[in-house]
C-alpha cells in the first residue's frame, strides 16, 4: 500500500463514517427522541448561568444568528461531517506513515 492509498482510504472510511453518524444523529434527534435536544438546550442553559451570565445574555445569544446556527441540527450534520472527515485525514495521514511499503527497486 502506498502513501496516497492509505490516505485515500482512510478518509474515505471516515466520511462515510460521519454520514452514517449524523445521519442517525439527525434521525435520534427529529425522530426517536426529540426531547434530548430540548435537554440538550437546558444543560446548555444550566452552564450558562452557572458561569456567570445573566438570563438576558442567554436570551440574546439563543436568538442571535450563531445561537440559532448552533441549535440547527442540519448545521450539526454538517459540523459532523467536516469534524469526523479531518479527525480520519489526520489519523490516516499518521497511520499511512507507519504501514506504508516502499516498491523494491526489481518490481
Amino acid at each position: 500500500m502506498s502513501y496516497g492509498q492509505g490516505i485515500g482510504i482512510g478518509v474515505l472510511i471516515s466520511v462515510i463514517y460521519s454520514i452514517i453518524s449524523g445521519g442517525f444523529n439527525y434521525i435520534y434527534l427529529t425522530l426517536i427522541d426529540p426531547a434530548s435536544a430540548k435537554k440538550m438546550t437546558e444543560f446548555q442553559h444550566d452552564k450558562m448561568i452557572e458561569s456567570g451570565r445573566t438570563e438576558e445574555q442567554y436570551e440574546m445569544f439563543m436568538n442571535s444568528a450563531i445561537g440559532k446556527m448552533m441549535t440547527s441540527l442540519s448545521v450539526q450534520f454538517v459540523f459532523q461531517l467536516f469534524f469526523w472527515t479531518f479527525l480520519g485525514l489526520i489519523l490516516s495521514l499518521v497511520i499511512a506513515a507507519i504501514l506504508k511499503k516502499e516498491k523494491s527497486f526489481f518490481e
